[in-house]
């Protein structure tokens, strides 16, 4: 029986030390209730696709994988060990990279070297925000999106972009390369205005394929979850091509927030 091969690519935090902001944040407090000893066990949360339907036969026969590419945010390394699917699953039967070195520990220009393979001196986008970095900085004609499009793969980025996309134009602005492009929308947020991230975890928007759509009222979802879905939506949508699919979380980064079915499995304090 023949298989499509996956290819699954993890960055948890660009290894812990690309930060976003780059200077020192206020922690978030977590809500005020009653002490709890024992936290609910883990549980695995299903994300379930319209249709089960299998990839075809032409497709079974071409040898070119399929890429899954989850890119996590601000994540440091020695939390993974509480992530079993990832720690049981992924690790075990894959291969994990232990030495891992970053050149720029910063938010944007280590997004753009993952986006290249570029060192910071070659694409020159050195900071979070213009004039030395950020969306603007960036020269989106050359990255694996357009290589990979151009050697008959489907394409989708999922999440957050780059700093600053915001003030790119038009607003909502769809990357070169990208088929499907589904990006949070959210004011340029400063080293002192952490708080304000919060806005990517519920009553965000983002950019549908270069259409602004709020996500709020009656919309309301948690971010990851949307991404999630949307993820598992495309694979089924793309089953027949070759895709690469680009799965840019916000989470963990601060402030700390998590969706309602999760609360029983956090000790609070």
């Amino acid at each position: 029986m023949k298989h499509i091969k996956l290819i699954f690519v993890i960055l948890p935090g660009l290894f812990l030390l690309a930060a976003c902001a780059g200077m020192e944040v206020s922690p978030t407090s977590a809500p005020q209730q009653e002490p709890e000893s024992t936290p609910t066990p883990y549980s695995v949360t299903i994300f379930k696709a319209e249709n089960e339907i299998k990839a075809s036969q032409s497709r079974l026969d071409d040898s070119r994988p399929n890429i899954i590419f989850i890119f996590t945010d601000d994540q440091p390394y020695h939390t993974v060990q509480f992530m079993p699917t990832v720690r049981d699953v992924l690790m075990k039967d894959g291969v994990n990279f232990e030495n891992g070195f970053l050149t720029t520990p910063l938010c944007c220009p280590s997004r753009v070297s993952v986006l290249t393979g570029e060192y910071v001196h070659n694409h020159e986008v050195y900071t979070d925000r213009m004039p030395m970095g950020g969306a603007p900085k960036f020269n989106d004609t050359s990255s694996f999106a357009v290589w990979l499009k151009d050697a008959g793969y489907r394409t989708a980025y999922l999440g957050k972009y780059l700093n600053d996309y915001d003030a790119l134009q038009p607003y909502g602005y769809v990357a070169k390369g990208w088929d499907e492009w589904d990006v949070f929308l959210g004011k340029n947020l400063t080293a002192d205005d952490d708080s304000g991230s919060s806005q990517f975890y519920t009553d965000f928007s983002i950019s549908e394929n270069g259409k602004v759509v709020e996500y709020k009222g009656d919309k309301a979802i948690f971010g990851a979850d949307l991404i999630t879905q949307k993820a598992v939506d495309y694979i089924t949508e793309t089953r027949d091509e070759p895709f690469i699919l680009t799965m840019a979380y916000y989470n963990p980064h601060s402030p700390y927030f998590w969706a309602d079915r999760h609360d029983p499995q956090f000790r609070r304090a």
